[in-house]
């Protein structure tokens, strides 16, 4: 390999997603199949991340992935919701501040979002330079 090139390696494609057990380990939720049972997933086990992505997808593939977790979360928090309402559970939730290293007011002026991406990708369009940025802050 030249000294000139960067190489970048994404795990793509270990757990694709399927609408079946036979062409996937998990559904397009990220729920992962049980192999023992045709047509149902195991409870509580999802994939969100690079992986559910069955093959390459091109340069830069990192809002994909970053769309593909957000949407199989999605689907996580909804079967999360539908337990506690079938089950009738109360899942105790502990507060993000119930013991700060910083003070709470500092924290809240400082704290714009909670997540900032931010992509460049450069390259040609026929034979044109182009450059694309992306900002996102959540």
């Amino acid at each position: 390999m030249s000294k000139y090139q960067s190489t970048s390696v994404h795990l793509l494609g270990g757990c694709n997603a399927s609408p079946d057990h036979l062409g996937g380990v998990c559904n397009p939720q990220g729920q992962v199949y049980d192999p023992d049972s045709p047509g149902s997933v195991h409870q509580g086990l999802y994939v969100c991340d690079a992986s559910i992505i069955p093959c390459s997808i091109g340069v830069n593939p990192a809002l994909t992935i970053a769309t593909v977790s957000e949407y199989v979360s999605k689907h996580l928090v909804k079967d999360i919701i539908g337990f506690k309402r079938e089950k009738g559970t109360d899942f105790p939730f502990k507060s993000v501040y119930q013991n700060p290293c910083v003070d709470n007011n500092e924290t809240k002026r400082t704290n714009k979002g909670n997540v900032l991406i931010k992509e460049v990708i450069r390259g040609y369009v026929g034979v044109m330079p182009c450059t694309a940025f992306l900002k996102i802050n959540i």
